[in-house]
């Protein structure tokens, strides 16, 4: 750990990129429990990828204009000697590369999104080319529980569920929310959105004074998924 307050700013500049990495991908799955060990080294390796992907952007503006850009090689050498008199212009600098390699972090979380087939060319296209950046800049294995992997594929289409109890009954409705949770236990929950349906013994019927059903996992014995085009009236 650094021991001064210079070294602190440095290490947590360098390790910012990782925290912008983690912060999004617990904002999409939970992340599984791991030690702090294997945490710290993932944090470590996206950040020395984001900050080596931020340097290199500078080193390719610092080749365009070089006399715009600040002179690594004399700060190199020279040190507080050379920053001391342009504090200012140094600074503007180091933030910048290191925004964009905070960018860099945070855009690595993302996972490809699928597109509607009924958008047009032009969303089409900018949709693949979304798609085509974050593959390439997200893990191939993604650790996700196996219902929140089969929802979010619905994309921007409506999820219609179809949930059978293990009492016998039937539950149908339009997924408003679900547990992300990445071990799939039975304390995992997900919220059903009018129209919603109740069916016990073979007989259908509507639940009309409620907006939303909350479900428990574990009173759920499977699950049906449905992708279907969005209701105008949800």
């Amino acid at each position: 750990m650094p021991s001064t307050v210079i070294g602190a700013l440095v290490f947590i500049a360098c390790a910012a990129p990782g925290f912008f990495y983690t912060q999004q991908r617990r904002r999409q799955t939970e992340l599984p429990v791991v030690s702090a060990v294997s945490e710290t080294a993932a944090l470590v390796v996206v950040s020395l990828m984001a900050d080596l992907v931020g340097l290199a952007a500078f080193g390719v503006i610092r080749t365009i204009l070089p006399h715009n850009t600040p002179d690594v090689g004399q700060l190199a050498a020279a040190g507080h000697l050379y920053i001391a008199p342009r504090v200012a212009y140094v600074t503007e600098w180091g933030v910048g590369v290191l925004a964009f390699s905070c960018l860099i972090g945070w855009l690595m979380a993302f996972r490809p999104s699928p597109s509607s087939d009924d958008e047009d060319d032009r969303d089409k296209k900018k949709g693949r080319i979304r798609s085509w950046i974050r593959l390439q800049l997200t893990p191939t294995i993604v650790q996700q529980s196996a219902w929140d992997y089969a929802f979010t594929a619905a994309g921007n289409l409506d999820l219609y569920l179809t949930c059978y109890l293990k009492d016998g009954s039937v539950i149908g409705g339009y997924a408003d929310w679900w547990s992300t949770q990445l071990q799939e236990s039975t304390d995992r929950d997900l919220v059903l959105v009018a129209p919603i349906t109740v069916t016990i013994d073979g007989t259908s019927n509507s639940v009309e004074d409620a907006d939303r059903l909350i479900v428990s996992a574990r009173e759920i014995h499977r699950i049906f998924v449905r992708y279907l085009e969005p209701s105008p009236d949800l």
